[in-house]
């Protein structure tokens, strides 16, 4: 495995306004401090609350922390030069309506330069396995989710990404769903790819990372490889954490 950092982040913090009304801040991210190597696949679970989804943001850079340091491969998180070697999948499918899966991807190739064209053979199979069995003609406004979450995931790949940010990519796939999001998280570890995931799933973190990380009010509370511990360690360590918010 590399030695290169894909991510690092060092004593982050990040608070909120309870109320726009109010002074009074809630800390989300509390001296949160993480270090991830270039081909390593890590999840992060955690209680609602957590602080899951804020610090995928701060690593993206669609939310800046109020204090510490985020690196994505040696650049400042959300410069041109770290978003150029990530990519992202949202818990929320990117739908437009009308278009046909060759026209979305069409689309979203003809804003990244050289997309559509990887060197990588292996990574060309993983796309059209994620879209092979969507009709060619359907609308994305007639697909199920799991045909919408195979068809961004597609899209994220046609960057060709060295990171891949996945949030939540497992919610609402039925069981077959789930598996096959599972088998290409897995060949893209083959790949040598950096994953990052947030998700509720214990057995989706232990069956597609390398390394579980479980966050509890912004604060890590154990972080460890998935070959050193259980899912019965995994739901004693759970049951054991109140979450701030049902």
């Amino acid at each position: 495995m590399s030695s290169e950092i894909a991510i690092f982040a060092s004593q982050v913090k990040k608070s909120f306004r309870k109320n726009p009304r109010h002074k009074e801040k809630f800390p989300v991210l509390n001296n949160l401090s993480l270090s991830v190597t270039k081909s390593q696949s890590i999840a992060i679970l955690g209680p609602n609350g957590a602080g899951k989804t804020t610090f995928m943001k701060a690593l993206l850079g669609l939310v800046f922390p109020d204090s510490g340091q985020i690196q994505i491969f040696s650049h400042p998180a959300g410069s041109q030069m770290a978003r150029q070697r990530l990519g992202f999948l949202s818990e929320l499918p990117l739908i437009l309506d009308f278009l046909s899966r060759q026209s979305f991807l069409n689309h979203f190739a003809s804003l990244i330069s050289d997309a559509g064209h990887s060197k990588d053979n292996t990574l060309d199979t993983l796309i059209q396995d994620l879209i092979g069995n969507i009709p060619i003609d359907l609308p994305m406004s007639s697909y199920s989710k799991g045909m919408m979450q195979r068809l961004n995931f597609a899209r994220v790949l046609q960057k060709d990404p060295e990171l891949i940010f996945l949030d939540e990519p497992a919610t609402g796939l039925d069981p077959i769903g789930q598996l096959n999001i599972v088998r290409i998280v897995n060949r893209l570890r083959e790949l040598g790819r950096t994953i990052y995931v947030n998700t509720h799933s214990i057995d989706f973190a232990l069956e597609a990372a390398d390394r579980v990380v479980v966050l509890h009010q912004g604060r890590i509370v154990t972080d460890q490889m998935c070959k050193d511990i259980s899912r019965s360690e995994l739901e004693n360590l759970f049951l054991g954490l109140d979450s701030i918010r049902s």
